[in-house]
């Protein structure tokens, strides 16, 4: 399980970049109307979500390798921000997937409506703040504090 949450730093990257990309074709969808650009949108929503359930899922392996050590070390700030960033990074998944469904039903039923496209757009707005709240704590949690480098894995050890 450890090859597992050791994988997280790498995944989480792939779902920051599809979802934001995502959320501005999204934005973009407003001025333009165009059938390639809504399949284009739609398609990197999808693989976004399949990396975002990798990540938050390679992220919960990673916190049950440090949780222990964590406790022991009695660094209330490191659990918090950790708490916060393993929330916001549930909250963004959900979310994300809520819009991927919305997003299909509009796709297969070809709802146009102005309302539906600004609905998503609300939403990929909301998700790039959740992604960024995510971000903020995870940096956090390792820039700070240390979580997951080599000199904290080696406290571990200890």
């Amino acid at each position: 399980m450890d090859y597992f949450s050791e994988l997280h730093p790498q995944i989480i990257h792939f779902p920051i970049a599809l979802l934001t990309v995502y959320s501005l074709l999204e934005i973009l969808s407003l001025f333009i109307k165009n059938d390639k650009l809504d399949f284009t949108a739609h398609l990197i929503l999808s693989i976004g979500v399949v990396f975002c359930i990798g990540a938050v899922l390679t992220g919960n392996l990673a916190v049950q390798n440090v949780e222990t050590l964590i406790e022991n070390m009695k660094i209330k700030e490191v659990n918090e921000s950790l708490k916060q960033h393993e929330s916001y990074a549930t909250f963004t998944l959900w979310l994300y997937t809520v819009i991927l469904i919305v997003k299909t039903y509009i796709v297969l039923k070809k709802k146009t409506k102005y309302i539906f496209r600004f609905a998503l757009v609300f939403l990929a707005v909301l998700g790039l703040y959740l992604i960024y709240k995510t971000g903020d704590f995870g940096g956090k949690v390792v820039h700070e504090y240390g979580v997951g480098t080599k000199m904290f894995n080696e406290r571990k050890a200890e």
